[in-house]
This record gives C-alpha cells, sequence and structure tokens, in this order.
C-alpha cells in the first residue's frame, strides 16, 4: 500500500533508525585455481576467461584500451563475473571497462556490460532497482489517469492546463527507458520536459493584467477528499510495499520516507486553504498523492521528499523572516540545491531590516546544523565529502555526463541557473505566495537543467511548487452560480492574494 500506517510509521520513526540493517559485504571471491573447477562448480576460471572473451560487445571495446588485464571472480555460489581493466596509473585505482556474467552450469553469458554501465549498476535496468513495485505497469498507468482527469477540461480539450499536466507526467517516457537500460535514450528525453517547465513556472509568476481564466475541477472536491483517504491508505494497493510481517528492508529509511511524505501532504492541503480554500488544499494533497512519481520516490526508500517538505513549509512560514532563514538554511544543508533559493526568499518582504532578520537565522541554524562538523575539527574532510564530491563526480544520468565534451554548455547553465536565482530576488517586485511558489519551482528547475547527476528522484524538490503556480490562482472553489452558456464567473480572490513588496 502506498501510504499505510503512516501515522504508525512516524511515531516509529525514532525507533526504527536504530534497526537499519548494515550493508552486505561483496559478494565477490577469487577461485582458489585457474585450472580447475572450484568444490561445488563446473567449470574453471580459464574455461570461464574463454566464454567471455567471445562476448561481441567486448570484444569491440578492448582494442580501444592498451594493455587491459582480466581477472575471473566467483559470484555467489553458481555465477562467475569475468572483469576487464585498464592498467593501473600511479595513485589511482585500476578502471574496470567491461564485466560479464556467466552461468557456472550452462557456460551461458548471462549479462555483458561495458562503459559507463559497468561502474553505474543503477544503469543497466534491473528490475525495482528503484521504485520497486511502483514502476510495474498496472500501478503506474492507473495513478497517471488518476492524476489527470480531475483537472481536464472536456469543453476546452486544447487548455494549456491540459498540457503541463502531460508534460509533468512526460518523465514517465524517460523513466520506461531508463527501467530497460537504454540510457541514451532516456537521459536526453529529460530535458525538453524540463525546459518547458521552467518557461511555464516564469510565465506564471509573471504579474497579470487581467484574472487568469478559472479552472473547474472535473469531479467535485468531496470526491477528491474521498479518493486522498484510498490513495494514501491502499493504492497502488498492498503490491507498492508489500507486508511481510516485520520491517525487513531498511526499516529507518522507509519510516523516514513516509514521514516526510506525509508532510509534503499536509503541507499542501494548508497552503492550499490558505491561498484560496479547502478546494485549491484538497486538490493540490490530491495531486500529490496521485503523481506517480511522488510513490516512486517513496518506495526507492528516498530522502529527496524531505527537501520538498523543506521547501514547502517554507512557503507556510513566508511572512516571518527568521523561519524563512533557519528553513533555508536547514534545507541548504540537507541537499544544496534549495540554497539558490536563499535570495528568492531573503527579499521575500521589503525592508533591509527583514532581510538583516533574514540573514541572520539563516546564519544561525547553519551553524547549528554545522556544530558536529565543527567539533570534528576537520574542515577539509566535510568540503571534500560535500561540495569537492559534487564538483568531481562523473555520472551518466545527465547529458553532460552521457555525451561528454559539453563542459562549456554546462557552465552558461549554471551561469544561467546563478543569474535566475539572483535577479528573482528583485523581479517581480510585488508577490504572492503563488508568485513565490512559481519563482522557486523556476529556480529549482533550473540547477537541475546544469548539474552532472540528475536522477527522477529530483522531481519532487520542484514538482508541489508547479502545481501551487498551475493551480493557485485560477482553481474554483465551486461551481459558479448563475453562469450562462456564453461564459464563466471570474474566480474570488486567492486570500494570499494581497501583493508583498519584495
Amino acid at each position: 500500500m502506498r501510504r499505510a500506517a503512516a501515522l504508525g510509521a512516524a511515531s516509529l520513526f525514532l525507533a526504527a533508525l536504530a534497526a537499519a540493517p548494515a550493508q552486505g559485504a561483496s559478494d565477490l571471491t577469487f577461485p582458489p585455481t585457474q585450472d580447475r573447477p572450484p568444490p561445488g562448480h563446473v567449470r574453471s576460471a580459464r574455461q570461464v576467461l574463454s566464454i567471455a572473451n567471445t562476448v561481441p560487445k567486448v570484444r569491440a571495446i578492448l582494442p580501444h584500451h592498451r594493455g587491459w588485464t582480466e581477472t575471473a571472480y566467483l559470484k555467489g555460489p553458481a555465477r562467475w563475473q569475468v572483469s576487464w581493466f585498464d592498467p593501473e596509473h600511479k595513485g589511482k585505482p585500476r578502471k574496470e571497462i567491461a564485466q560479464v556474467i556467466v552461468d557456472d552450469r550452462t557456460g551461458s553469458v548471462v549479462e555483458a556490460w561495458t562503459g559507463f554501465q559497468v561502474a553505474w549498476t543503477m544503469a543497466r535496468g534491473y528490475p525495482g532497482a528503484f521504485g520497486r513495485k511502483a514502476d510495474a505497469l498496472y500501478v503506474w498507468i492507473p495513478l497517471c489517469v488518476l492524476f489527470l482527469v480531475p483537472f481536464v477540461d472536456p469543453r476546452r480539450p486544447l487548455r494549456l492546463l491540459h498540457l503541463d499536466l502531460l508534460v509533468l507526467l512526460g518523465f514517465s517516457v524517460s523513466l520506461a527507458f531508463f527501467n530497460h537500460g537504454q540510457i541514451g535514450v532516456s537521459v536526453p528525453l529529460a530535458y525538453p520536459f524540463l525546459g518547458y517547465l521552467l518557461v511555464r513556472l516564469l510565465a506564471a509568476a509573471r504579474p497579470r493584467a487581467r484574472a487568469p481564466d478559472p479552472v473547474r475541477l472535473l469531479v467535485p472536491a468531496g470526491w477528491l477528499a474521498v479518493a486522498l483517504v484510498f490513495l494514501v491508505a491502499y493504492v497502488p494497493f498492498e503490491q507498492a510495499l508489500p507486508w511481510s510481517g516485520h520491517w525487513d528492508d531498511l526499516p529507518a529509511a522507509h519510516a523516514a520516507t513516509v514521514f516526510f511524505d506525509l508532510a509534503c501532504l499536509l503541507l499542501l492541503w494548508f497552503l492550499g486553504w490558505r491561498i484560496r480554500g479547502p478546494t485549491l488544499g484538497i486538490a493540490l494533497a490530491y495531486a500529490w498523492a496521485a503523481y506517480p512519481f511522488t510513490l516512486f520516490a517513496l518506495c526507492s526508500n528516498s530522502n529527496d521528499t524531505l527537501v520538498a517538505a523543506l521547501v514547502l513549509a517554507m512557503l507556510a512560514v513566508a511572512t516571518s523572516a527568521p523561519a524563512r532563514g533557519a528553513l533555508a538554511a536547514f534545507a541548504g544543508l540537507t541537499k544544496f540545491a534549495p540554497l539558490a533559493l536563499a535570495p528568492l526568499l531573503a527579499t521575500y518582504r521589503a525592508g533591509r531590516r527583514d532581510i538583516a532578520v533574514f540573514v541572520a537565522a539563516f546564519a544561525a541554524m547553519a551553524a547549528l546544523v554545522l556544530v558536529p562538523v565543527f567539533l570534528q575539527g576537520d574542515l577539509r574532510l566535510f568540503w571534500d565529502r560535500t561540495v569537492g564530491f559534487q564538483e568531481t563526480r562523473g555520472s551518466p544520468f545527465s547529458i553532460y555526463g552521457l555525451v561528454g565534451g559539453l563542459g562549456t554548455l554546462q557552465a552558461a547553465v549554471k551561469i544561467g541557473a546563478i543569474a535566475l536565482a539572483l535577479a528573482v530576488a528583485l523581479v517581480p517586485r510585488r508577490r504572492d505566495l503563488v508568485t513565490l511558489a512559481a519563482l522557486a519551482g523556476a529556480v529549482l528547475v533550473a540547477v537541475q537543467l546544469g548539474i552532472t547527476h540528475w536522477f527522477y528522484l529530483y522531481l519532487v524538490w520542484f514538482f508541489p511548487l508547479a502545481m501551487i503556480a498551475l493551480l493557485g490562482r485560477r482553481l474554483e472553489n465551486r461551481a459558479p452560480r448563475g453562469a450562462t452558456a456564453g461564459g464563466e464567473r471570474a474566480p474570488a480572490p486567492a486570500r494570499s492574494s494581497q501583493p508583498v513588496a519584495a
């Protein structure tokens, strides 16, 4: 089930932290000899090496690596792993350039990997590696339908909101290729969707000369509230999170993820109610529960929903400079991307005093969070394990790491993201919570466009902000009374629509 026993899991969170299992050791061992089969095996290391060297993709890549070496390992009780390495360079570990898995009994090649799929097992398309049962089509497709249908306007099929929602679901196409190990297709496919959302969020933040066209739910808000209960408790059935009778799979991580997921849902309901009333609150909470990528993050035991929760919390306390500053620091030191929101949050309200209070609260919270680092006394190690690691990290899950040679383009995108983060601190000069959500979402999308390691779990960083931006000014609280066939009544002003000088 999707979020069953969420409140109970939250209360057990601290206890579960102590129960997390340790990571298992590698199952690779050296055979005792090269010429004779090890005990319980039918093939020797030399026989396995001969089989592995017949794999076409391996034979094609080896001529490009001078001085390569090969090694056969026992992989568990019934398989062998043959690995090819580049020569060892001084001060650097050997780089594995190819890998073949051979079944000991049949002598058949089970797997063969070259390039980035050697080092990145998550790029091989192993079933359930991420998202577990959430990736199943019988779960994913119904969730896509449930997410989209309540916001469809059958009278205006070409409405731009329909395209917006389809783009949010469009990442599913990229994920499908990823799940089949086709990274060369999945990675480029993500960028058009990110680029579209960047433009749309910036457009949603601009001042409007007239009221936007209203959006009416296809079904009553009460129906969504009922559906939300079932989504939280039962969708997508027990298969998404199978119960084995005890917490046996990263219980601390999963308890934390359930807690963060529930926090996002409640914060969206609160923000929607605050901005426009109960209908928007229910709609936003429902959208979070029905969006398949939030389930993907939940079933992956990811902490990325914590980023979303902290960003939403910043919106919830937007009128308080100390709270904004403290949460901005806390979110930024959870994952670095939210640090890009600091200029926007600092100038949400006008006045030097407000900005000074924000900065002071930001600095105080940052110092508090970094107390363990200061006590350890090794700031260089902290830098190397965080910022330094990210600067030198390679990854095939962005276009820059997959293709290579795009350093200039990536630098330009990063500079653009920095410029945007600074620009939105000043423009527009007057803003409300919807504008703040739209600008914050645009900044996070811009940051993701330039990072070396991108993944589908990061979609939840900006998804709730995008939904607030797309629906916040337009969703009707109820069907208009007295509307004629020729038009609809304009929506009532948002509760938080009084502009705030920045």
